[in-house]
């Protein structure tokens, strides 16, 4: 399992397009279960590209940011959602600390245990920050692999 990284920073409508309708030529190499990270500067249409990706692979794109929301709102309502773990996450989540959210890794961790972990998955929004790239080195052999 290979995390791909795809960098947005000078990909025009024409490399869009490219990757888009042509990209059976490119995505013939990429693995069985790719996961994938999507990011680049403001205005740069990130999430596009990532549901075109997601449509040529079959694979969902995911969002950290809705991922959190998702602890947030059903931790305590939810029976698979019923456990310390979700409980402490929605405790340092709520506490709205980015450093201590980095720290503790919580990114990486809901990644781990998510259902989609295993199947591969494109990723738009995160890593937010410097700690939260470097945590992604330990994700099963990490963005070397």
């Amino acid at each position: 399992n290979n995390i791909i990284l795809l960098k947005m920073y000078h990909f025009g409508k024409t490399t869009l397009s490219r990757l888009a309708n042509g990209g059976s030529k490119y995505l013939k190499r990429w693995p069985d279960k790719p996961r994938i990270l999507v990011f680049g500067p403001p205005n740069v249409p990130i999430l596009k590209l990532s549901q075109r990706l997601a449509i040529d692979l079959g694979i969902p794109v995911l969002s950290m940011n809705q991922e959190f929301e998702k602890v947030k709102t059903l931790t305590g309502r939810n029976e698979d959602y019923n456990h310390p773990f979700f409980e402490k996450v929605k405790e340092i989540l709520e506490s709205g600390d980015q450093d201590l959210i980095s720290k503790e890794k919580l990114g990486l961790k809901l990644l781990r245990i998510s259902e989609y972990a295993s199947e591969g998955f494109i990723l738009h929004d995160f890593p937010h920050s410097i700690e939260d790239a470097e945590s992604l080195e330990e994700m099963d052999g990490g963005m070397n692999a």
